[in-house]
């Protein structure tokens, strides 16, 4: 029996291993989100350097090769074009953070990666007001297979790209652990993962794949972060577990950017990715969360015992540039406490409202609620499954006034859960929902 129960957690130990590794071919995002394919295809491509070069964490001098290896520090500043900087295994405690300001080239990309079967960990000793581990400025260039761990400041970030004009990044197979805010305040927090695009030249074409966050103290802010002016960010198969607040975000219309046309995440992707255990102590928060954004696509994700599974928000009310054209495609929203899904605008005066959006194909499983849809127009729901919703398949907090054009079409609902549309004071049956929506059908 031992030997079977063993042979038994062997088989799904690889079979969750392979579920995480993908292949060029099962990318598979819609072209309208892709301007420029070839770097899309970067994500599984090793450029060949010019040169390599080589750190230790206690190395000198400046010839940084593999037998004589420079410090940290000495091999940021030879970084060029095509270059590669390898990272002998060991922690590397950088006090004031890493600036990485020089940029690579189209076919000679600036690559830092642990050396071959060599484990780099960078960390940093100093609590100080802010600290990025990593900070980059430059383009063209890829981060992988380093592990960013035990940090602690007001403002930690593992890797952040702040300002602007960055363009072509790769952050890939990175691990992100205990990084903590010593400050909890809406003013500070920390990041695994932080792209802030701040001026007009913003952060555009950069991909987000296969990274580890695990762990990390957020306060207020999120765990992987794409805000105000981004364009084209790609994040894909990434494994978010044990982060307290949000897991998964794209922000705007905060004032990040002074331009209000370009101070929203755009045109980009989150598929693939596990997010598991998003849950605040200080307010309720989603596993996968986009507000203040446009033209998002977000599919094939899993979020499993969050607050909330994935919400579409709209905390800043900006009419000019509202919440729109966010597709919502078969992603599996399971045993979420608060509801699998949240739409819309919190405050009929205060909030801004999220219009032009559409659910198809999703599986809402367990909890209370299926979905929340507060301030919202144009909104469709299409072949979604809810199963074992315990309170409400869907509650519509507002009336049509603030409500409007929900159209609710081909889904299957199986549980106790029951319904209330545009604000009305009695809930209703699944039999006069089906009523009030013919379209609908239970399976």
């Amino acid at each position: 029996m031992t030997i079977k129960i063993t042979i038994l957690l062997f088989i799904n130990l690889v079979v969750g291993i392979l579920s995480l590794q993908m292949t060029q071919a099962d990318i598979n995002i819609p072209s309208e989100y892709v301007s420029e394919p070839n770097f899309i295809n970067m994500i599984f491509q090793n450029p060949t350097p010019s040169q390599t070069i080589y750190a230790s964490q206690s190395g000198s001098g400046s010839t940084c090769s593999s037998s004589s290896p420079c410090s940290l520090s000495t091999a940021i500043n030879k970084l060029k074009k095509g270059t590669k900087l390898l990272l002998k295994g060991g922690k590397y405690d950088v006090k004031k953070g890493v600036y990485i300001s020089a940029s690579g080239a189209e076919g000679a990309y600036i690559v830092i990666s642990s050396a071959p079967n060599e484990k780099a960990i960078i960390t940093s000793s100093t609590k100080t007001g802010e600290i990025g581990l990593f900070q980059i400025e430059g383009s063209y260039i890829i981060i992988e297979n380093l592990t960013f761990q035990d940090a602690q400041a007001k403002e930690a970030k593992g890797i952040s790209v702040t300002d602007g004009g960055q363009h072509h990044l790769i952050i890939r197979n990175n691990v992100f652990n205990n990084l903590r805010t010593t400050k909890i305040d809406e003013e500070y927090g920390a990041n695994a993962i932080l792209l802030m695009g701040e001026n007009k030249d913003g952060i555009k074409k950069a991909i987000i794949y296969g990274n580890t966050i695990t762990n990390n103290v957020l306060g207020y802010s999120e765990a992987l972060s794409v805000a105000g002016n981004c364009e084209e960010i790609y994040v894909l198969n990434n494994f978010v577990k044990d982060n307290s607040n949000i897991g998964i975000d794209f922000y705007g219309n905060a004032k990040y950017c002074s331009t209000p046309s370009l101070d929203q995440p755009r045109k980009s992707v989150a598929m693939y990715n596990h997010i598991e255990k998003s849950i605040s102590p200080y307010a309720d928060c989603a596993g996968l969360y986009v507000d203040g954004s446009r033209d998002i696509y977000l599919a094939e994700n899993t979020i499993l015992n969050s607050q909330y599974g994935i919400e579409i928000g709209a905390e800043e009310k900006n009419n000019a540039y509202p919440v729109k054209n966010i597709i919502i495609k078969n992603n599996t929203v399971q045993d979420n406490t608060e509801t699998g899904i949240r739409l819309g605008g919190y405050d009929k005066s205060s909030s801004g409202l999220v219009r032009d959006c559409e659910f198809i194909g999703n599986t809402i499983s367990g909890g209370n609620y299926g979905v929340i849809i507060s301030k919202a127009e144009n909104i469709m729901f299409s072949k979604n499954k809810f199963i074992g919703i315990k309170q409400y398949f869907i509650n519509m907090e507002f009336t049509k006034t603030y409500t409007k054009d929900i159209k609710i079409e081909e889904n299957s609902f199986n549980g106790s859960g029951k319904f209330r549309i545009y604000g009305a004071s009695k809930t209703i049956s699944l039999s006069e929902f089906l009523k009030s929506y013919p379209s609908n059908t239970q399976n």
